[in-house]
C-alpha cells in the first residue's frame, strides 16, 4: 500500500507542475510575452520527456517552435489540444 501512495504522490506532483508550466505559458502568451511563451514551452517540454509524456512533448515542441518564429497564432491553435492532453491526464489519475 505504502508503495502505491508513493506513486499516486509523485503522479500528482509531476501532473502538477507540468499544469503550472502550461498555465504560465498561457499567461505569457495572453501578454504577448514571446520569449516567456518559448521559456515555458521548453520547460513543458523538459518535464514531459522525463514524465515520457511523448505526445505532450511533441506539442511543446510545436508550442515553442512556433513561438520562436513570433507565430502567436500557431501557439493559440495548439493550445486546445494542450488543454485535451491535461484534461485526460486529470481524468486518468484515479
Amino acid at each position: 500500500m505504502g508503495d502505491a501512495m508513493n506513486k499516486q504522490n509523485i503522479l500528482e506532483a509531476r501532473l502538477s507542475a507540468l499544469n503550472n508550466t502550461a498555465s504560465d505559458l498561457i499567461i505569457g502568451l495572453e501578454s504577448f510575452d514571446i520569449p516567456e511563451v518559448v521559456y515555458q514551452a521548453k520547460i513543458l517540454k523538459v518535464h514531459a520527456d522525463s514524465c515520457e509524456a511523448h505526445h505532450l512533448a511533441s506539442v511543446a515542441l510545436k508550442i515553442e517552435q512556433a513561438a520562436a518564429s513570433s507565430n502567436l497564432n500557431a501557439v493559440q491553435a495548439l493550445l486546445p489540444e494542450l488543454k485535451d492532453i491535461f484534461r485526460r491526464a486529470k481524468d486518468a489519475v484515479p
